[in-house]
């Protein structure tokens, strides 16, 4: 089985101790048929959690945003997922956007040139005003 490591990393920031303000979630894998929320981290004190408990359980503001159009997440089912978990976790699907959050091609074995492969970090601006709305809100 396959481990989102975005996702993974996230959790495991939280769980290590970490403290942040928020965090922001860019189209993370956090799902695999939800096998996700079974995976297991290990905080400093050796204490196993479970990835779904430590979301359920996270105490700090946290914004999920995605496309509709993502190849890479599943964004209807990270939408179920996450959707109700807990109340401080915010998500956002975005319409016309793909993983990278633009509206251009995000297969990039269908990129010809340099152009095409920066095109995928313009990120829309739909997007950007979200995440800058919700961050000033923190």
């Amino acid at each position: 089985m396959d481990i989102a490591w975005g996702g993974y990393a996230a959790i495991n920031t939280f769980q290590r101790g970490l403290t942040f303000d928020f965090y922001i979630l860019l189209s993370t894998p956090i799902e695999d048929n939800g096998a996700f929320l079974n995976h297991k981290v290990v905080d400093n004190n050796g204490k196993t959690t479970l990835f779904g408990d430590a979301y359920k359980n996270i105490n700090m503001p946290v914004l999920f945003i995605t496309g509709i159009n993502d190849s890479i997440v599943d964004s209807q089912k990270t939408f179920n997922l996450l959707n109700g978990l807990n109340k401080n976790i915010t998500v956002h699907i975005i319409a016309g956007l793909n993983h990278y959050l633009t509206k251009s091609n995000e297969d990039w074995r269908n990129f010809r040139n340099d152009e095409d492969l920066i095109g995928i970090y313009n990120m829309d601006e739909n997007a950007l005003s979200k995440i800058i709305s919700w961050t000033i809100n923190q």
